[in-house]
């Protein structure tokens, strides 16, 4: 019944996330570009340990607390890292774009731009974390 429920939430169950990654981006082989706020780096980090994705990655940009953007207020959290995303994609001339928000009010956004369109999702985090436990 649990299965049924979540089945659709799934990426897979029979192996890590990264490693599906890596699967789909050798089918596809698209160029990746990724900008990074909240995550600082570790996003980056994390996708390039797979020797499929790395092949994919192109520009990673990590942006610092000085970088602003007009949409930077908590009621626009999601449209800022959205347009991050769409703008990560454009200039980096890449097929996908991954981006991360800034942690705001322990809440952050991801976002993915791809040829199909936009998508993206604030998260609100269960625990308090500072500048130092963002890094690995």
């Amino acid at each position: 019944m649990i299965e049924k429920l979540l089945h659709s939430n799934v990426v897979s169950v029979d192996e890590p996330m990264l490693e599906r990654i890596g699967h789909l981006v050798e089918v596809h082989k698209p160029t990746i570009a990724i900008s990074e706020h909240s995550t600082k780096g570790c996003l980056a980090s994390w996708l390039q340990d797979s020797e499929q994705v790395s092949q994919c990655c192109g520009a990673t940009w990590i942006l610092g607390s000085k970088t602003a953007s007009p949409l930077d207020r908590d009621s626009e959290q999601l449209g800022a890292t959205l347009a991050l995303a769409g703008a990560t994609k454009g200039n980096c001339s890449a097929d996908i774009a991954i981006s991360t928000g800034k942690l705001e009010n322990e809440q952050f956004s991801v976002a993915i731009s791809t040829p199909k369109g936009e998508w993206g999702q604030t998260l609100k985090l269960q625990r308090s974390y500072n500048e130092k436990s963002v890094k690995p």
